[in-house]
């Protein structure tokens, strides 16, 4: 008696875990880049997908590819307003966020991971001593900022924009290999403008 007694707690830890571990196989998983980049459960033989993990900027098209003899192919997207596939496997993303490219062959379905991104601003106007802070939209990613001109616009690690002087900037954001451009004119405040009259 005693002995189920302690079986019980040990028997309940272990269907937690097992819950938990099924609903991360089940719905978290499948969504990171991780699964789509090192697939095991699909090997390269016979019919598969070329691309399986992508990231497109806003208004970015591309051909998915599908490596097979002779298949009819259908492609549908999970969310046609992130990124859209026709008929022909032809991709195109619209707007930030996250959407899975479906294509239904021998009753089996195939999916590729599509992170749409795009920066918040492609230009800005600033005065001396303004700033304003660029970020990359869409599915979290590690971004890294650059200015053509620190003397005229500065950037920070964080995408933070100061106005230094007089004059014109390109700020260069990149995730994931893609680039995305912010174009800064930055002029002199009223004030100085003025003093200079």
């Amino acid at each position: 008696m005693k002995s189920s007694g302690k079986l019980g707690p040990i028997i309940m830890q272990l269907l937690v875990v097992f819950v938990i571990f099924a609903i991360f196989y089940k719905f978290i998983i499948p969504r990171t880049s991780t699964y789509y980049r090192y697939v095991f459960y699909e090997p390269r033989i016979g019919v598969y997908l070329t691309e399986r993990d992508v990231v497109m900027v806003s208004g970015e098209s591309f051909r998915l590819g599908v490596r097979t003899v002779n298949k009819r192919l259908t492609f549908s997207s999970t969310d046609f307003k992130v990124a859209f596939v026709n008929k022909l496997g032809k991709v195109t993303a619209y707007q930030p966020g996250l959407a899975f490219i479906n294509v239904k062959v021998d009753g089996k379905v195939l999916r590729c991971r599509v992170r749409v991104i795009e920066l918040n601003y492609t230009s800005l106007n600033l005065t001396v001593d303004e700033s304003k802070r660029l970020n990359v939209k869409g599915v979290l990613l590690w971004e890294s900022y650059k200015s053509s001109n620190p003397s005229v616009a500065e950037v920070s690690f964080r995408g933070n924009v100061v106005a230094k002087s007089p004059g014109t900037a390109v700020i260069t954001a990149k995730a994931k290999g893609r680039s995305m451009e912010c174009k800064v004119t930055v002029t002199e405040k009223v004030e100085d403008a003025e003093k200079k009259k």
